[in-house]
């Protein structure tokens, strides 16, 4: 929650910044029998480092992201995914391979939403849940997880993606 805080303060400074400058000069009013009256101008407007901004955004999201992390926090295991499964656990599992691979074999309970697809679904993801995101090999998962979880939600990726649930013998459905 606090992650999203810092970044949503962060881009309302940064639009801040951008739209505050060079705002439009009204002309001035001359009053009938009155010299006309000297142009107003604008203060000049500080020069702002857009991408230096952008940078350190990035530069401070990632490091709160990483910073606290013990080294297994992202991954979550197919052993561990099928007792969630079997405990009837409330979570969402997101299978990010394609339609076709999808449709051959999946873990029972997990939606598909392919890799090139996450962005324009972000919506479906809950913000008060586990998160479980799997593709082939668990290596574009762990890059959804890290976008997720740089956002503040519950995400992990399941280690070694189709390819743990294959080599445990999970079951599967189509």
């Amino acid at each position: 929650m606090h992650k999203r805080l810092r970044t949503l303060a962060l881009l309302t400074v940064l639009i801040s910044l951008l739209a505050g400058c060079g705002g439009a000069k009204e002309e001035p009013k001359v009053a009938e029998a009155a010299a006309p009256a000297a142009a107003q101008t604008c203060p000049e407007c500080p020069k702002v480092d857009t991408a230096a901004v952008i940078k350190e955004g990035m530069k401070s999201a990632a490091a709160n992201y990483f910073n606290p992390l013990p080294s297994d926090s992202n991954n979550i295991k197919a052993p561990e995914v099928q007792k969630l499964i079997d405990a009837k656990t409330d979570f969402l599992g997101v299978d990010i391979r394609s339609n076709a691979d999808y449709a051959k074999g999946h873990l029972s309970g997990f939606i598909n939403i392919p890799f090139a697809e996450v962005g324009k679904n972000l919506d479906k993801f809950p913000a008060d849940k586990l998160i479980i995101v799997q593709c082939y090999t668990g290596q574009t998962a762990s890059q959804v997880v890290g976008i997720l979880r740089m956002q503040g939600y519950n995400a992990k990726n399941l280690h070694f993606g189709f390819q743990g649930v294959t080599e445990n013998k999970l079951p599967t459905v189509q």
